[in-house]
Order: structure tokens, then C-alpha cells, then sequence
């Protein structure tokens, strides 16, 4: 990774920390919440983009937009998974929690790897050896 490549990373991460930061303050308001559904930033889909060396397809058919589901693991601790859905979706904070958690199980089903990464998550942040 060559600097330049480096240094859009950089600037991409700050962008997605602000959109995770919402995150954060959405469960503080919401303590009885442990999912969310909400529009991806654009940082956040370029950087999985880039990061995944193109593996991750970012384009989408016309009156779709990335959406990102977050799961709340523990304190500080939280999980996004990527899905698209219609572009004009009504105000996404209203979902209720059971559609959201419905959304991302189905979303952990067909990848195997958010269920690991949520294992591993547990583990090393949340000082749980299991689900």
C-alpha cells in the first residue's frame, strides 16, 4: 500500500467514525436497543471497498442505496454489516428492534463471517467465550 493509498484510508476512516459515532449515541439514547438499521455513509462502502481489494461490489441498480445494520455487542462494542435496500426508506431511528435483529440474522446467515467476526468480538471485547 503505497502512501497516497494510505493517507485516503486515513481520511475515509475519520468520515466512518463519525458515522459509527452516531451509532454510538443512538444505543446511549436507546438503551433497551441492540440493532439498528441506517444509510451507509459513502466513506463506509468506499472503504469496504478498498479494503476487500474490489471483492466488495459497492455499485447498485437504480433506487437502491447501501444500508448499514449494526448490532450493539456490549458497551463500546459494536457490529455493521452491509445490505442494500430501497433509496427513499422512511426515517430508518423508527424500525423496531425485532425487524432490525431480523435483518441482521438473516444478513449473518449467508456470511458465515459476521457470525465469526461477532464471536471473536465477544471474546476479546465483551469477556464472552460464546453467543
Amino acid at each position: 500500500m503505497n502512501k497516497q493509498h494510505r493517507r485516503m484510508l486515513e481520511e475515509l476512516q475519520k468520515l466512518v467514525d463519525k458515522a459509527c459515532d452516531s451509532d454510538r449515541l443512538f444505543f446511549e439514547r436507546k438503551r433497551d436497543r441492540k440493532h439498528r438499521i441506517r444509510r451507509s455513509h459513502r466513506a463506509e462502502i468506499l472503504q469496504n471497498h478498498l479494503l476487500s481489494r474490489g471483492k466488495f461490489d459497492s455499485r447498485l441498480p437504480s433506487g437502491l442505496a447501501w444500508f448499514t445494520i449494526v448490532k450493539c455487542l456490549c458497551a463500546g462494542v459494536r457490529l455493521r454489516a452491509f445490505v442494500p435496500f430501497v433509496e427513499n426508506a422512511a426515517d430508518t431511528d423508527l424500525v423496531p428492534e425485532a425487524h432490525c435483529r431480523e435483518l441482521f440474522e438473516a444478513m449473518a446467515e449467508r456470511d458465515p463471517r459476521i457470525r465469526q467476526v461477532e464471536l471473536q468480538l465477544r471474546a476479546a471485547a465483551c469477556g464472552e467465550e460464546r453467543l
